[in-house]
């Protein structure tokens, strides 16, 4: 009759084959192969040790013991390919890393195949009887050990891989480590009884039935309650490849997973903090704010989505800040247009339209005054649409960032001026061999360059106008300082700058500011203004050096 430890060591070996065979049904899932094959080699172990044990003439047990001895050494390296696929480190398990992983089992194998001319791996060997099973006491030798060691170190390896995905992985994600952890400890803690804590071949070695429970246990997990099909791995790659900061919230408002932007954008925000703590309880969806973020202003949007328990009850909540910069610098140029299009064009037109009217009904021969006045206005327009196509090509984020070089378009441009403007006093204050380039769009830099000097001459209402233009590098900046002596700028057009849009009641008069606000924002420059001594402003636009 056969006793039940056989029959519990034969059925562990069968159940590890069906579930190997339920594994390689589910191949396309990515743990699918590595637990088949950590199965096939529980099962290669179990079934030769349940015929050994079952067998009562001595040479069989024998022969039976050693032929489990391939599943014996595939065990740990399994289970290492498991960890380390589950980890997202399958890369790491190359043809030449499985080949050194292999040089110990390979060594093992032909040395319990050969004991009886050596006896490196057993010094004896003698066959007993217990609790109805025929066990092979052994006196064991170094390649015993050298195998229990190298197994033990395959084993604990791939659990402080998996305490490092613990860890690392928030509280929604650390069951699924977890128990990967007790799949590997509780038949290293049977195997440590019968091999350490007694004298190896002492007792019936249950090593393969906790091995299969364990492989059963996350084979239901992986295959039936897709427990898995995020793992840790496919989490940390979609969420921390965003641009947007992700925290997941208990119901008591602790944080149980944050990813790396929102760290960094909530001043190191960590798990277990308050998340009251670090955002404003009355912060709503699609409530917006601003984060200084690698020396850059950035624009959030707060958004925030309830989570529910298999019983749909509120289990807490995911809070996504997403990166709207972009999109806010579209909103804002788009409210310039708007602006442009239904306040200036149209003012500038109705002028035209007026003096025409006028000069038509004055006389057959329209004065040179109304023709005159007609004719400014109509230029003014050609002159605002022409900055409106440029500021068009700032709507594209992607605007090319070539050298540019600085005191070269300076020089064009004020080469320009001095022939429409000789009123006009122009001062350049760099050195004659100087030539910085920065890295902007050529086009929006000629045409910041170009708006900034118009309006220092255009609007200077100086006896004697004068206008310095200085240029300038600084670490790793070039600095173009534009500085005159007129009235200086009005409040409305300093005001807007700063603003996300421009409002009826206050907004700018022209293009020309915008142009280099965004030439500045664009390039990752910067755009300041500040008044000059004893009369007048100072604008300067810094942009980086290119490489």
């Amino acid at each position: 009759m056969v006793s039940i430890p056989v029959l519990v060591v034969l059925t562990s070996g069968i159940i590890a084959l069906l579930l190997a065979l339920e594994a390689i049904r589910n191949r396309p899932n990515p743990m699918a192969w590595p637990l088949s094959l950590l199965m096939v080699s529980v099962a290669a172990w179990a079934l030769p040790y349940g015929v050994s044990i079952a067998s009562t003439a001595p040479e069989s047990v024998l022969l039976w013991n050693r032929l489990r001895y391939p599943g014996t050494v595939a065990v740990p390296v399994a289970y290492l390919v498991v960890a380390m696929t589950y980890a997202g480190k399958a890369e790491w398990l190359s043809r030449r890393a499985c080949a050194a992983l292999a040089v110990v089992p390979a060594a093992v194998l032909a040395s319990v195949g050969t004991n009886r001319y050596h006896g490196y791996y057993f010094r004896s060997t003698s066959v007993t009887r217990v609790e109805g099973a025929s066990i092979v006491a052994i006196e064991p030798g170094p390649l015993f050990w050298t195998n229990v060691a190298y197994s033990y170190a395959l084993i604990c390896a791939s659990l402080v891989v998996l305490v490092l995905v613990f860890f690392r992985s928030g509280t929604i994600y650390r069951k699924q480590s977890g128990l990967l952890m007790i799949a590997g400890v509780v038949p290293l803690a049977t195997n440590v009884a019968v091999n350490v804590l007694t004298e190896p071949g002492s007792s019936i070695d249950f090593t393969t039935t906790a091995l299969t429970i364990s492989g059963g246990a996350f084979a239901i997990a992986l295959f039936h309650f897709d427990l898995f099909d995020l793992r840790p791995v496919a989490r940390d790659k979609l969420v921390e490849e965003l641009d947007d900061g992700v925290i997941v919230v208990d119901r008591e408002g602790t944080v149980a997973d944050v990813n790396d932007l929102a760290k960094r954008l909530l001043d190191g925000l960590e798990i277990g903090d308050t998340i009251g703590d670090v955002l404003p309880a009355d912060l709503e969806s699609d409530d917006e704010f601003t984060v200084r973020l690698d020396g850059r202003i950035r624009v959030y949007r707060y958004r925030s989505t309830p989570l529910t328990d298999q019983f749909g009850r509120r289990s807490g909540r995911i809070v996504y800040l997403d990166d709207v910069t972009d999109l806010a610098q579209r909103e804002q140029r788009l409210s310039v247009l708007n602006r442009v299009l239904q306040h200036n064009l149209r003012n500038e037109l109705s002028l035209v339209i007026g003096h025409l009217e006028t000069a038509m009904e004055t006389a057959t021969d329209p004065t040179d005054e109304h023709i005159d006045a007609a004719r400014e206005s109509a230029t003014e327009v050609v002159a605002l649409a022409r900055k409106a196509r440029t500021l068009e090509q700032t709507v594209d984020d992607h605007a090319a960032s070539d050298p540019v070089c600085v005191s070269t378009v300076v020089d064009r441009t004020l080469e320009d001026l001095e022939g429409v403007h000789p009123e006009v006093t122009f001062e350049r204050e760099w050195p004659e061999a100087s030539k910085p380039t920065a890295a902007a769009s050529e086009p929006l830099f000629e045409a910041a360059v170009e708006n900034l000097l118009e309006n220092a001459v255009v609007h200077n209402d100086a006896d004697q106008p004068r206008v310095a233009v200085r240029i300038e590098t600084r670490d790793d900046r070039v600095r173009l300082s534009i500085a005159d002596n007129g009235p200086g700028i009005p409040d409305a057009e300093y005001r807007i700058l700063h603003n996300r849009a421009e409002t009826p009641l206050d907004h700018g008069s022209g293009l020309g500011l915008w142009i280099a606000k965004w030439t500045a924002t664009l390039s990752d420059g910067e755009l300041s203004v500040a008044e000059n001594e004893p009369r007048g402003t100072v604008i300067s636009l810094s942009l980086p050096l290119a490489e």
